[in-house]
């Protein structure tokens, strides 16, 4: 299919009088009705591209993801194929209630069920456009959220589906995200939709004592994580509690740590600074009040891991053609003590290039005049 030539004015194709357009017009809209989700514009630059609209289709699909009453956590490293990596502790052990380590993992069962509700709703969607007698679905709209706290999704995709005036049949309908002129101008560039594609990814976070403690505010003051003790047997300690953290922090370091005034940092061999502060990676003082901005890198890798998932599932959708119209949205699923779900939704319109266009020329401003 290549795309239509148009006149100067942008209204009558070249050789047709504004008579046979309307004629064509009015012949279009007498032969069948049909519903449709296009505005106006967009009918009219789908008539341009000589697409009859045929009718409103749509598909659904409920799923659970989980065992119903289950902990949304409990799915952490289970049955786990894909991505993990385990955060240990560098404090050695402090009690029971410390978290000794911490981990990020993929969570395959949700995302397998994610793309088993997609799919389903995507197909039936494409099902009810074949037996229309549809080439393509123009204008898709995907709508997936969480109907209740049990896990369960529901997947609802919608589009209008489009023939193509000229053409028997197709090996297989297309879809695209696209409708109006972003669908003008990818065709008038030699590009063809070949279907929408989508695929999410989610990474687990158990937080280990580190990550807990920053996300809950508590790096930042003396005291506050039990124990004290950071790499090596240097550590912290803060008010009331200095002496008891310094004093940890010295044995762990297996070094002479003393009581501080206000706490202070314990290095092996090493006495207190009271009120200056306690060692931390190398010296810079947290117990005395100085403080330092830090990154949480779990978290960090997490975000990170999901997006590039995301993105190697994608190119292998494409098998080689093109996703135009990339969207990516990372939402996060937080629970108690720095737990959380990273969640990378990445979608798109997949295309391939039908022919070779000639670049269209650089706009030209313009500078109007008035009275």
């Amino acid at each position: 299919m290549s795309p239509r030539s148009r006149s100067s004015d942008g209204d009558v194709p070249p050789g047709e009088s504004t008579a046979q357009v309307e004629a064509d017009v009015a012949g279009r809209l007498a032969s069948a009705t049909f519903s449709s989700d296009l505005t106006a514009t967009q009918y009219g630059a789908c008539l341009e591209l000589d697409m009859e609209p045929v009718g409103f289709v749509q598909g659904f699909c409920a799923m659970q993801f989980t065992s119903y009453g289950s902990s949304y956590w409990s799915y952490f490293g289970r049955g786990n194929s894909g991505f993990y990596r385990q955060w240990n502790c560098p404090h050695g052990f402090v009690s029971a209630e410390h978290r000794a380590w911490g981990y990020n993992a993929e969570m395959t069962i949700n995302e397998s069920a994610w793309l088993q509700g997609y799919s389903s709703a995507y197909n039936r969607m494409m099902q009810e456009a074949q037996e229309a007698g549809a080439h393509g679905v123009i204008g898709v709209a995907a709508n997936v959220r969480r109907m209740v706290d049990y896990g369960v999704h529901e997947f609802h995709l919608t589009g209008t589906a489009v023939r193509v005036r000229g053409v028997e049949s197709v090996p297989a309908p297309f879809s695209t995200y696209l409708a109006g002129q972003r669908l003008v101008k990818l065709i008038d560039a030699g590009y063809m939709p070949v279907q929408v594609v989508a695929t999410l990814s989610e990474i687990g976070v158990y937080a280990y004592c580190l990550t807990a403690a920053m996300v809950e505010g508590r790096m930042g003051f003396a005291g506050s994580v039990p124990g004290g003790g950071f790499g090596g047997g240097s550590g912290y300690g803060g008010g009331m509690m200095g002496g008891l953290g310094g004093i940890m922090g010295g044995l762990a370091g297996g070094g002479a740590g003393r009581m501080g005034g206000f706490g202070g940092g314990f290095a092996p061999g090493a006495s207190s600074w009271g009120g200056q502060g306690g060692a931390w990676s190398g010296g810079s003082g947290w117990a005395g009040g100085s403080w330092q901005p830090q990154e949480i890198s779990q978290i960090t890798e997490a975000y990170m891991t999901a997006c590039q998932i995301a993105n190697e599932r994608i190119a292998h959708q494409l098998a080689g053609d093109t996703l135009h119209g990339a969207s990516m949205s990372v939402t996060a699923h937080e629970g108690a003590e720095g737990n959380r779900i990273i969640t990378c939704l990445l979608e798109g319109t997949r295309v391939r290039r039908f022919a070779e266009i000639e670049p269209m020329d650089p706009p030209r401003p313009v500078v109007g005049m008035w009275d």
